[in-house]
């Protein structure tokens, strides 16, 4: 079974509201769990091309189309832990099974099942804690594996660490992602090349990762800001790092 630390993420999100034709409406408003009809707790958001809001939510896929707020269960009645929207699908992922959701006849989401495939591999109390979509690939990640779906072709690659894989993003048209005691790798066309050892950042721990002009900005868990190369990191901005000093992120 998978440990995780104490702590969970808690956000409140703002949508940001334009009035032509009155200053009495505030420029943003915030939603409390009593009004969106869910729990308090949201992991991940997306917005589709329409605008249309959707969140992994304690309780499921929650929705927001400017007017109104919908709720879909997860399908086994788990935490919903990951959203993106990728043209008209809206994938998901959360314990022990990621999928989709689309659009039938009357607009209203019906869920496609993509883990099911895979239910001889699925590790014992998996979770989809991210969804990343690269080209063709829509990618969706736990602490110890990443799958790769093909959207061309509908088929499936996947990669396997016996480290945590700590994050994974898309930066200037290449995929990146860290493995604790190992360090940054890069996945080309689904086959992952070791791109920074951990020893040349001092194996600390990235939550997410940036574009800079000397590399990348890498957000580390408990170490600030810092700017990492294949040369090595140091630290992005001292008085951004000293307020951080301390903190979790």
């Amino acid at each position: 079974m998978c440990n995780f630390k104490n702590h969970f993420l808690f956000f409140s999100f703002f949508i940001f509201c334009v009035s032509a034709y009155t200053q009495e409406i505030p420029p943003f408003k915030s939603f409390t769990p009593d009004i969106y009809e869910a729990d308090s707790q949201n992991w991940s958001i997306s917005q589709d091309s329409l605008g249309r809001i959707y969140l992994a939510n304690n309780a499921g896929l929650l929705t927001f189309n400017g007017a109104e707020w919908k709720l879909y269960n997860t399908p086994n009645g788990s935490v919903m832990r990951s959203v993106k929207t990728v043209g008209q699908r809206i994938y998901v992922g959360f314990y022990m099974g990621f999928g989709f959701y689309d659009r039938n006849s009357i607009g209203d989401l019906e869920y496609v099942s993509l883990s099911e495939q895979f239910e001889n591999e699925i590790l014992e109390d998996e979770e989809f804690w991210q969804i990343e979509h690269y080209k063709q690939w829509v990618l969706f990640r736990s602490l110890n594996k990443i799958y790769l779906l093909n959207t061309t072709s509908n088929t499936f690659q996947s990669y396997t660490s016996n480290n945590t894989i700590n994050t994974l993003t898309v930066l200037d048209d290449n995929v990146f992602f860290q493995v604790s005691n190992e360090g940054i790798y890069t996945l080309i066309e689904g086959t992952e090349k070791l791109y920074i050892p951990a020893k040349v950042i001092n194996n600390v721990k990235l939550v997410n990762m940036f574009s800079h002009d000397d590399g990348f900005i890498g957000v580390t868990e408990k170490n600030g800001l810092n700017i990492i190369s294949e040369q090595g990191s140091k630290p992005y901005n001292k008085n951004i790092n000293d307020y951080l000093n301390g903190k979790t992120v």
